[in-house]
């Protein structure tokens, strides 16, 4: 790749993003995501303003621990009284596994670092069910091979 950061997520902003790719290995959790855009703090950007990449891969390195939730919901009638409600389900390790090939060109609400714990935030392309990843991790690292200017809504 031609770009490569480490520690930098908080000068990229993934809330036009969507995943292409998530893969787990070992002790890595790899994110391929399109439609990244990369702020002007970010250390490999030159232009005085945001930028925007095609194809970011984020990747988490030394996981420690890897949580998945389908987030529940709660729907209330006009008169405030709960007319359904769903609550969080953490799923097992064998059901995130097969989700994650199904979570291809989902919409990815963002990504955030809170102390050693990053979350993701990926709704289904129906927006019927939405998906929290919490994963442990040392550190991240960012890659990507070229930048392209921001359309101009997004500036």
């Amino acid at each position: 790749m031609s770009f490569t950061t480490t520690n930098e997520l908080d000068t990229f902003e993934f809330s036009q993003s969507a995943i292409s790719e998530i893969q787990i290995l070992n002790q890595r959790v790899m994110i391929k995501v399109i439609d990244v855009i990369i702020h002007q703090s970010n250390s490999q950007n030159k232009e005085y303003r945001s930028m925007a990449t095609d194809d970011l891969t984020l990747s988490l390195l030394h996981v420690k621990e890897i949580k998945v939730v389908r987030d529940g919901y709660t729907i209330y009638n006009m008169d405030d009284s709960i007319r359904e409600q769903q609550p969080d389900v953490e799923l097992s390790q064998e059901e995130y596994m097969t989700l994650l090939p199904e979570l291809k060109g989902c919409p990815v609400d963002g990504i955030e670092k809170k102390g050693e714990d990053y979350y993701m935030y990926v709704d289904t392309e129906n927006q019927t069910e939405g998906y929290t990843f919490k994963i442990t991790a040392k550190e991240d690292r960012q890659e990507w091979e070229r930048f392209r200017n921001l359309p101009q809504e997004y500036r």
